[in-house]
């Protein structure tokens, strides 16, 4: 039976690269595959040459997977990310690190049905501060424009939650995040 760990934050993903590898990456992509899955690592490169490189995991990755890259691995990750999604690999977290020390994260960019990494119950009390649904509303939707999935489903929520039911406005944006539509192609 494989070894198995259940991680729950983005420094804890990070932090398990390197015991999953056996070395710290630098400067590499890595996709770290869910629940059973394998976990692969390339070094940074051009982006067609790194997905066509990581081609092979994808009827592996049933289970989920993560992505994250290191040092000018960073550069590649939202390409590869939704390269994935669509495939019809469910992404559970995007991940930028700077060769072994997180710099920025997101849970899941849209992917992950209400994401479940650390910043869900930070970002509920914020979202809670928020008391006028149109406002809510807004914010949702600049969430989602700038490509921060897990903020966007906790503020449907509460603009959901404020209006008392689902406006159409909102409706199209729960479609959106639920289809993992690239905002990028919306613009």
């Amino acid at each position: 039976m494989k070894p198995t760990a259940v991680l729950k934050h983005e420094a804890q993903i990070i932090a398990a690269v390197p015991r999953i590898l056996g070395f710290q990456p630098v400067d590499s992509l890595v996709i770290v595959g869910l629940n059973g899955g394998p976990t692969g690592r390339v070094d940074a490169g051009p982006a067609e040459e790194i997905i066509e490189s990581m081609s092979v995991m994808v009827p592996h990755l049933d289970g989920g997977a993560a992505v994250v890259g290191f040092g000018e691995g960073q550069a590649l990750v939202d390409e590869v990310t939704w390269w994935l999604v669509e495939q019809g690999i469910r992404v559970a977290a995007s991940i930028k690190a700077d060769n072994g020390e997180g710099v920025g994260w997101s849970t899941g960019t849209l992917l992950d049905e209400k994401p479940a990494l650390r910043s869900r119950d930070e970002l509920v009390l914020a979202a809670q501060a928020v008391t006028d649904p149109l406002e809510c509303e807004e914010q949702a939707f600049a969430a989602w424009r700038d490509g921060n999935g897990g903020l966007a489903w906790v503020l449907y929520d509460r603009a959901v939650a404020l209006f008392g039911f689902e406006s159409p406005d909102m409706a199209d944006l729960r479609v959106k995040l639920e289809t993992a539509v690239d905002p990028r192609a919306e613009q």
